[in-house]
Protein backbone atom coordinates (compact mmCIF):
# COMPACT_ATOMS: atom_id res chain seq x y z
CA UNK A 1 0.00 0.00 0.00
CA UNK A 2 1.41 3.40 -1.02
CA UNK A 3 1.71 5.62 2.01
CA UNK A 4 2.82 8.77 0.16
CA UNK A 5 -0.07 11.17 0.77
CA UNK A 6 1.43 14.27 -0.86
CA UNK A 7 1.06 14.00 -4.64
CA UNK A 8 4.59 15.44 -5.09
CA UNK A 9 6.24 13.27 -2.43
CA UNK A 10 7.55 10.53 -4.71
CA UNK A 11 8.90 13.01 -7.25
CA UNK A 12 10.50 15.17 -4.54
CA UNK A 13 12.19 12.18 -2.93
CA UNK A 14 13.47 10.93 -6.29
CA UNK A 15 14.73 14.39 -7.19
CA UNK A 16 16.63 14.47 -3.88
CA UNK A 17 18.46 11.28 -4.84
CA UNK A 18 16.42 8.89 -2.70
CA UNK A 19 14.96 5.69 -4.08
CA UNK A 20 11.47 5.34 -2.62
CA UNK A 21 9.24 2.45 -3.61
CA UNK A 22 7.77 3.49 -6.99
CA UNK A 23 4.03 3.64 -7.61
CA UNK A 24 2.64 0.92 -9.87
CA UNK A 25 1.67 3.52 -12.47
CA UNK A 26 1.99 7.31 -12.88
CA UNK A 27 -1.64 7.85 -11.91
CA UNK A 28 -0.95 6.47 -8.42
CA UNK A 29 1.24 9.08 -6.73
CA UNK A 30 3.40 9.41 -9.85
CA UNK A 31 2.85 13.13 -10.09
CA UNK A 32 5.92 15.15 -10.87
CA UNK A 33 8.15 16.30 -13.73
CA UNK A 34 10.11 13.66 -15.63
CA UNK A 35 12.72 13.21 -18.35
CA UNK A 36 11.24 10.40 -20.48
CA UNK A 37 13.12 8.35 -23.12
CA UNK A 38 11.35 8.24 -26.47
CA UNK A 39 12.19 6.01 -29.42
CA UNK A 40 10.99 6.09 -33.03
CA UNK A 41 11.96 4.34 -36.26
CA UNK A 42 13.00 6.98 -38.78
CA UNK A 43 14.56 6.33 -42.20
CA UNK A 44 15.56 2.83 -41.16
CA UNK A 45 17.27 3.97 -37.94
CA UNK A 46 16.01 3.93 -34.38
CA UNK A 47 16.03 7.48 -33.08
CA UNK A 48 16.22 7.86 -29.31
CA UNK A 49 15.03 11.19 -27.98
CA UNK A 50 13.74 12.64 -24.72
CA UNK A 51 10.48 14.22 -23.70
CA UNK A 52 9.65 16.50 -20.77
CA UNK A 53 6.56 15.10 -19.04
CA UNK A 54 4.61 16.86 -16.29
CA UNK A 55 1.97 14.95 -14.29
CA UNK A 56 -0.32 16.42 -11.63
CA UNK A 57 -3.84 16.40 -10.24
CA UNK A 58 -6.07 19.38 -9.64
CA UNK A 59 -8.04 19.95 -6.44
CA UNK A 60 -10.90 17.82 -7.80
CA UNK A 61 -8.52 14.89 -8.39
CA UNK A 62 -8.52 15.13 -12.20
CA UNK A 63 -5.26 13.81 -13.74
CA UNK A 64 -3.31 16.03 -16.17
CA UNK A 65 -0.36 14.89 -18.28
CA UNK A 66 1.66 17.17 -20.55
CA UNK A 67 4.33 15.89 -22.95
CA UNK A 68 6.61 18.72 -24.08
CA UNK A 69 3.89 21.13 -23.03
CA UNK A 70 1.11 19.36 -24.93
CA UNK A 71 -1.61 17.10 -23.47
CA UNK A 72 -0.97 13.38 -23.93
CA UNK A 73 -2.85 10.20 -23.08
CA UNK A 74 -2.15 8.34 -19.82
CA UNK A 75 -1.49 5.15 -21.82
CA UNK A 76 1.56 6.77 -23.43
CA UNK A 77 3.08 7.49 -20.03
CA UNK A 78 2.04 4.21 -18.42
CA UNK A 79 3.95 2.21 -21.03
CA UNK A 80 7.11 4.15 -20.22
CA UNK A 81 6.69 4.42 -16.46
CA UNK A 82 9.20 1.63 -15.57
CA UNK A 83 11.92 3.56 -17.46
CA UNK A 84 11.04 7.07 -16.29
CA UNK A 85 10.25 6.95 -12.58
CA UNK A 86 13.93 7.39 -11.59
CA UNK A 87 14.49 10.35 -13.96
CA UNK A 88 12.92 13.22 -12.06
CA UNK A 89 13.87 16.71 -13.24
CA UNK A 90 13.40 20.16 -11.76
CA UNK A 91 10.72 22.56 -12.91
CA UNK A 92 13.51 24.90 -14.03
CA UNK A 93 15.01 22.21 -16.31
CA UNK A 94 11.53 21.41 -17.65
CA UNK A 95 10.74 25.06 -18.42
CA UNK A 96 14.19 25.66 -19.97
CA UNK A 97 13.69 22.66 -22.28
CA UNK A 98 10.28 23.88 -23.40
CA UNK A 99 11.74 27.30 -24.15
CA UNK A 100 14.94 26.26 -25.95
CA UNK A 101 14.43 22.63 -26.98
CA UNK A 102 17.76 21.83 -25.32
CA UNK A 103 18.43 19.84 -22.14
CA UNK A 104 21.17 21.15 -19.83
CA UNK A 105 23.32 18.09 -20.58
CA UNK A 106 22.72 18.15 -24.35
CA UNK A 107 25.72 18.57 -26.67
CA UNK A 108 25.69 21.74 -28.80
CA UNK A 109 22.73 21.90 -31.18
CA UNK A 110 23.39 21.46 -34.89
CA UNK A 111 21.87 23.34 -37.82
CA UNK A 112 19.05 21.27 -39.31
CA UNK A 113 19.62 22.80 -42.77
CA UNK A 114 21.87 19.94 -43.87
CA UNK A 115 22.89 18.63 -47.31
CA UNK A 116 20.71 15.90 -48.79
CA UNK A 117 23.73 13.92 -50.01
CA UNK A 118 24.46 11.30 -47.31
CA UNK A 119 28.23 11.68 -47.52
CA UNK A 120 28.22 15.48 -47.42
CA UNK A 121 25.71 15.39 -44.54
CA UNK A 122 27.81 12.94 -42.49
CA UNK A 123 31.01 14.82 -43.32
CA UNK A 124 29.58 18.14 -42.18
CA UNK A 125 28.13 16.73 -38.96
CA UNK A 126 31.12 14.58 -37.95
CA UNK A 127 33.72 17.25 -38.71
CA UNK A 128 31.70 19.82 -36.74
CA UNK A 129 31.45 17.39 -33.81
CA UNK A 130 35.19 16.70 -33.97
CA UNK A 131 36.07 20.35 -33.50
CA UNK A 132 33.65 20.84 -30.60
CA UNK A 133 34.54 17.55 -28.89
CA UNK A 134 38.27 18.39 -29.05
CA UNK A 135 37.60 21.66 -27.24
CA UNK A 136 35.27 19.99 -24.72
CA UNK A 137 37.64 17.15 -23.70
CA UNK A 138 40.55 19.59 -23.37
CA UNK A 139 38.95 20.74 -20.09
CA UNK A 140 38.77 18.19 -17.22
CA UNK A 141 35.25 17.04 -16.36
CA UNK A 142 34.54 18.02 -12.76
CA UNK A 143 30.74 18.48 -12.58
CA UNK A 144 27.72 16.21 -12.95
CA UNK A 145 26.36 18.41 -15.72
CA UNK A 146 29.60 18.13 -17.72
CA UNK A 147 29.72 14.37 -17.11
CA UNK A 148 26.13 13.97 -18.34
CA UNK A 149 26.93 16.10 -21.38
CA UNK A 150 29.94 13.90 -22.20
CA UNK A 151 27.79 10.76 -21.99
CA UNK A 152 25.06 12.25 -24.19
CA UNK A 153 27.64 13.50 -26.64
CA UNK A 154 29.30 10.08 -26.86
CA UNK A 155 25.90 8.57 -27.67
CA UNK A 156 25.26 11.17 -30.37
CA UNK A 157 28.58 10.69 -32.15
CA UNK A 158 28.14 6.92 -31.90
CA UNK A 159 24.85 7.31 -33.77
CA UNK A 160 26.62 9.43 -36.39
CA UNK A 161 29.25 6.72 -36.79
CA UNK A 162 26.58 4.04 -37.13
CA UNK A 163 24.65 6.04 -39.71
CA UNK A 164 27.81 6.84 -41.70
CA UNK A 165 28.86 3.20 -41.66
CA UNK A 166 25.41 2.12 -42.85
CA UNK A 167 25.61 4.60 -45.74
CA UNK A 168 29.14 3.36 -46.54
CA UNK A 169 27.91 -0.24 -46.63
CA UNK A 170 24.94 0.70 -48.82
CA UNK A 171 27.14 2.58 -51.28
CA UNK A 172 29.71 -0.21 -51.36
CA UNK A 173 27.18 -3.06 -51.71
CA UNK A 174 26.76 -2.83 -55.51
CA UNK A 175 30.54 -3.02 -55.88
CA UNK A 176 30.70 -5.95 -53.45
CA UNK A 177 27.94 -7.73 -55.33
CA UNK A 178 29.66 -7.10 -58.65
CA UNK A 179 32.97 -8.34 -57.22
CA UNK A 180 31.30 -11.48 -55.86
CA UNK A 181 29.76 -12.13 -59.27
CA UNK A 182 33.18 -11.85 -60.95
CA UNK A 183 34.71 -14.13 -58.32
CA UNK A 184 31.94 -16.69 -58.73
CA UNK A 185 32.43 -16.62 -62.50
CA UNK A 186 36.22 -16.99 -62.62
CA UNK A 187 37.32 -18.60 -59.36
CA UNK A 188 36.26 -22.19 -60.27
CA UNK A 189 38.30 -22.06 -63.48
CA UNK A 190 41.34 -20.60 -61.70
CA UNK A 191 41.05 -23.22 -58.94
CA UNK A 192 40.74 -26.03 -61.51
CA UNK A 193 43.87 -24.87 -63.36
CA UNK A 194 45.82 -24.47 -60.08
CA UNK A 195 44.80 -27.97 -59.00
CA UNK A 196 46.00 -29.42 -62.32
CA UNK A 197 49.34 -27.62 -61.94
CA UNK A 198 49.80 -29.06 -58.42
CA UNK A 199 48.83 -32.56 -59.56
CA UNK A 200 51.29 -32.47 -62.47
CA UNK A 201 54.13 -31.31 -60.23
CA UNK A 202 53.29 -33.94 -57.58
CA UNK A 203 53.33 -36.57 -60.35
CA UNK A 204 56.82 -35.34 -61.34
CA UNK A 205 58.31 -35.63 -57.85
CA UNK A 206 59.11 -39.41 -57.86
CA UNK A 207 60.83 -39.09 -61.24
CA UNK A 208 62.83 -36.01 -60.21
CA UNK A 209 63.87 -37.60 -56.90
CA UNK A 210 65.04 -40.71 -58.74
CA UNK A 211 67.03 -38.58 -61.19
CA UNK A 212 68.56 -36.65 -58.32
CA UNK A 213 69.61 -39.92 -56.70
CA UNK A 214 71.18 -41.14 -59.97
CA UNK A 215 73.20 -37.93 -60.28
CA UNK A 216 74.40 -38.22 -56.68
CA UNK A 217 75.49 -41.81 -57.29
CA UNK A 218 77.28 -40.75 -60.50
CA UNK A 219 79.09 -37.94 -58.67
CA UNK A 220 80.16 -40.33 -55.93
CA UNK A 221 81.55 -42.75 -58.53
CA UNK A 222 83.41 -39.92 -60.31
CA UNK A 223 84.89 -38.70 -57.06
CA UNK A 224 86.06 -42.22 -56.22
CA UNK A 225 87.68 -42.47 -59.65
CA UNK A 226 89.45 -39.13 -59.14
CA UNK A 227 87.57 -37.35 -61.89
CA UNK A 228 86.83 -33.62 -61.80
CA UNK A 229 83.33 -32.89 -60.52
CA UNK A 230 80.95 -30.37 -61.99
CA UNK A 231 78.76 -28.20 -59.82
CA UNK A 232 75.77 -30.19 -58.56
CA UNK A 233 72.46 -29.54 -60.30
CA UNK A 234 68.93 -30.12 -59.15
CA UNK A 235 67.01 -32.61 -61.23
CA UNK A 236 64.56 -30.88 -63.54
CA UNK A 237 62.17 -31.50 -66.39
CA UNK A 238 60.81 -29.31 -69.16
CA UNK A 239 62.20 -26.61 -71.39
CA UNK A 240 63.29 -23.12 -70.39
CA UNK A 241 60.27 -21.12 -69.32
CA UNK A 242 58.34 -24.27 -68.43
CA UNK A 243 60.86 -26.02 -66.25
CA UNK A 244 60.02 -27.90 -63.07
CA UNK A 245 62.87 -28.68 -60.66
CA UNK A 246 63.29 -30.04 -57.16
CA UNK A 247 63.60 -27.36 -54.52
CA UNK A 248 64.80 -27.91 -50.98
CA UNK A 249 63.10 -26.18 -48.08
CA UNK A 250 63.72 -26.31 -44.36
CA UNK A 251 60.94 -27.66 -42.14
CA UNK A 252 60.92 -27.37 -38.33
CA UNK A 253 58.75 -29.50 -36.03
CA UNK A 254 58.75 -28.92 -32.26
CA UNK A 255 59.14 -32.34 -30.62
CA UNK A 256 59.74 -31.19 -27.01
CA UNK A 257 57.37 -28.28 -26.37
CA UNK A 258 58.35 -27.60 -22.70
CA UNK A 259 62.04 -27.47 -23.62
CA UNK A 260 61.44 -25.18 -26.57
CA UNK A 261 59.18 -22.81 -24.60
CA UNK A 262 61.70 -22.70 -21.74
CA UNK A 263 64.42 -21.81 -24.25
CA UNK A 264 62.32 -18.94 -25.65
CA UNK A 265 61.36 -17.69 -22.18
CA UNK A 266 65.00 -17.65 -21.10
CA UNK A 267 66.00 -15.35 -23.97
CA UNK A 268 66.96 -11.82 -22.97
CA UNK A 269 64.48 -10.46 -25.53
CA UNK A 270 61.81 -13.08 -26.21
CA UNK A 271 60.20 -12.87 -29.66
CA UNK A 272 57.34 -10.33 -29.70
CA UNK A 273 55.03 -12.95 -31.22
CA UNK A 274 55.61 -15.17 -28.17
CA UNK A 275 54.77 -12.34 -25.76
CA UNK A 276 51.59 -11.52 -27.70
CA UNK A 277 50.41 -15.13 -27.73
CA UNK A 278 51.24 -15.60 -24.02
CA UNK A 279 49.28 -12.46 -23.06
CA UNK A 280 46.32 -13.64 -25.12
CA UNK A 281 46.36 -17.08 -23.49
CA UNK A 282 46.78 -15.56 -20.02
CA UNK A 283 43.75 -13.30 -20.53
CA UNK A 284 41.70 -16.24 -21.77
CA UNK A 285 42.63 -18.34 -18.74
CA UNK A 286 42.08 -15.54 -16.20
CA UNK A 287 38.68 -14.77 -17.77
CA UNK A 288 37.79 -18.45 -17.29
CA UNK A 289 38.67 -18.28 -13.59
CA UNK A 290 42.10 -19.94 -13.86
CA UNK A 291 45.09 -18.33 -12.11
CA UNK A 292 48.21 -19.48 -13.98
CA UNK A 293 51.59 -18.91 -12.34
CA UNK A 294 53.57 -15.90 -13.44
CA UNK A 295 50.43 -13.93 -14.41
CA UNK A 296 49.32 -10.76 -12.59
CA UNK A 297 45.58 -10.16 -12.65
CA UNK A 298 44.37 -6.57 -12.53
CA UNK A 299 41.14 -4.74 -13.24
CA UNK A 300 41.22 -1.77 -15.58
CA UNK A 301 38.26 0.60 -15.57
CA UNK A 302 37.28 2.60 -18.61
CA UNK A 303 34.20 4.44 -19.81
CA UNK A 304 31.97 2.24 -21.93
Amino acid sequence: MNILADQWAFWSATLAGDKPEPPLHPGADGEGIWDVPVEALQSGFWRFDRAAVAIWRDDAGALFILRDGMPTKPAWVCGRWPRMYRSAITKEAHDAFLESGQWPDDPPARDHNLPTDPFERSKLLIEAEAADVAAFVAVPITTKEAADKAASWAERVAKLAKEADAERAAEKKPHDDAGKAVQAKWSPLVAMADAMKRNLKRALEPYLIAEQRKEAEARAASAQAGKALEAPRNASAGRTGAKVALRSRTVALVEDLPAFVAYLAAMESPPPDLVTVCNMLALRMVSAGVEPPGVKKSVVQQAA
